[in-house]
């Protein structure tokens, strides 16, 4: 009796420390990207990565713009003054139904392809008098 306890005691700790290497040694499976919400910056501050799209909501006119390669929207959102905002992107025609008016727009905003602005996809659109 003694014995056996002795063996499955030992055995026990043996698969214990076998599993302790592991979590200690093996590479994550995560893929890259995908884990952590949150990184360090060199000067010790957490911000949010870079490639997570956040819901974000503005308010101001919907304007159609010229498309040429650089665009990637074709409308833009414009404060009083007249000034784009941001630039506006949707799967449907709720920007179209919306020009010319003053609108709340929500969805998740991304930089365009040259990295010089930002572009939403409206998900949601809220007029305003």
């Amino acid at each position: 009796m003694n014995r056996k306890l002795l063996l499955f005691g030992t055995f026990f700790i043996v698969v214990l420390m076998f599993f302790a290497l592991y979590v200690v040694f093996m590479p994550s499976t995560k893929p890259k990207g995908q884990g952590s919400f949150e990184t360090t910056t060199n000067n010790g501050f957490i911000q949010l990565p870079s490639n997570q799209n956040y819901d974000k909501t503005y308010e101001g006119k919907v304007s159609a713009v010229i498309s040429n390669a650089q665009t990637e929207g074709a409308y833009e959102l414009l404060d009083a003054n007249g000034n784009t905002i941001i630039l506006l992107k949707s799967n449907d025609d709720k920007l179209k139904l919306a020009e010319g008016r003053q609108v709340q727009v929500t969805g998740p905003v991304e930089r365009t392809a040259d990295g010089k602005s930002y572009i939403m996809n409206v998900e949601k659109v809220t007029f305003k008098q």
